[in-house]
């Protein structure tokens, strides 16, 4: 399959400017292009396994994904969990659907930080910020998350999308329960 993808890169690229601006190097983009795809995995898996690990921290995850590989410094408990997740994600259906189903979720996830960090901009206006983005970014990053959540749902209707929002709706209502019992125990 990626032997396929490279190849329809490549014909892309040498049917049109690619060829005209870099003569023979176009031979060298499919690989570079894999390898910023690689790189996209690597620092996607490395960002949900911290995303468990720190939930974990704060108490909506059990206390197991907290943990960090001692010689690495790395969150294997999160990237076992991640494996996993994804190998049961795939054996129902196929790898585009993942794909779809997985950038999905992403999206909702983005949007929603995207939301969160403008309401802390204005009901914390106070806080110290390390990096400091303008509100129309924000917005603009908040319309492209919704398009990109509505567009695939409008042109390719699934069912996937609504078992999707329904796990996500179920994995909140858990966390919202682990986290009342949490916050319960501690007092």
């Amino acid at each position: 399959m990626l032997a396929r993808s490279l190849d329809f890169v490549f014909r892309i690229w040498s049917h049109t400017w690619g060829v005209a601006v870099l003569g023979p190097a176009v031979r060298v983009l499919p690989f570079l292009i894999s390898l910023s795809a690689l790189g996209s995995v690597n620092v996607s898996t490395f960002r949900s396994a911290r995303y468990a690990m720190v939930g974990a921290r704060h108490g909506y995850l059990p206390e197991v994904f907290s943990y960090i590989q001692k010689q690495r410094l790395t969150p294997l408990p999160g990237i076992i969990l991640q494996t996993i997740l994804t190998i049961i994600y795939c054996i129902p259906s196929d790898i585009e659907d993942l794909i779809d189903f997985s950038s999905f979720v992403v999206w909702v996830f983005n949007g929603l930080t995207f939301v969160a960090t403008i309401c802390c901009k204005f009901t914390k206006p106070n806080a110290y910020r390390a990096i400091k983005v303008p509100i129309p970014v924000i917005i603009f990053n908040i319309l492209i998350s919704i398009y990109l959540v509505i567009a695939p749902v409008i042109s390719r209707p699934h069912i996937g999308y609504l078992i999707a929002t329904i796990i996500l709706l179920l994995k909140n209502i858990a966390v919202l329960i682990h986290t009342a019992e949490y916050s319960y125990a501690s007092m």
